[in-house]
């Protein structure tokens, strides 16, 4: 999702006519568990997701050794630091200046995406001018808020969208 929407701002403006504004035009901007910043123990999670409990505990060390060496690799500038460059796309690229109003759905027991990356994020984003919500699930996974409560989510859409 994050990097869907990181990619259209790019691509927009990569396809509009010289005399076109190259900002993507009205919208509002709905984050379900995103963004997120990469964290050893999140990118673990990731690759985890669908393995048996088994499965898990084999691969675990071997992950966090790769993990780790993933993050050196961005450190020292030998990989890109894609995570990175979507979060900090959606509050400082100038393709997003028309967004209306923007909404962060997530949680602190999602195992993907830190909590605290996405209220950072959105802190940021209110400092930046942008119109934020934040909506807080209690006890949801990544990206199944709208299992835990679908009428609060759709809720929450229908608030985005209307403003």
């Amino acid at each position: 999702g994050s990097s869907s929407i990181a990619n259209l701002y790019e691509q927009f403006a990569a396809t509009a006519d010289p005399d076109d504004d190259k900002r993507l035009p009205s919208h509002v901007t709905i984050f379900d568990s995103c963004p997120g910043l990469f964290r050893i123990p999140r990118a673990v999670a990731f690759v985890c997701v669908g393995l048996p409990f088994f499965q898990q505990l084999i691969a675990a060390p071997f992950l966090y050794v790769f993990a780790a060496f993933w993050t050196a690799s961005m450190a020292l500038g030998l990989l890109p630091n894609s995570l990175g460059s979507w979060y900090k796309s959606h509050n400082e690229d100038v393709g997003n200046t028309a967004e209306v109003r923007r909404v962060y759905i997530y949680s602190a027991t999602d195992a993907l995406t830190d909590h605290k990356d996405v209220e950072a994020h959105a802190a940021e984003a209110k400092t930046n001018g942008f119109s934020v919500a934040l909506e807080k699930y209690e006890g949801s996974t990544h990206v199944a808020h709208l299992r835990k409560d679908e009428t609060r989510y759709w809720d929450i859409v229908k608030r985005t969208m209307e403003g």
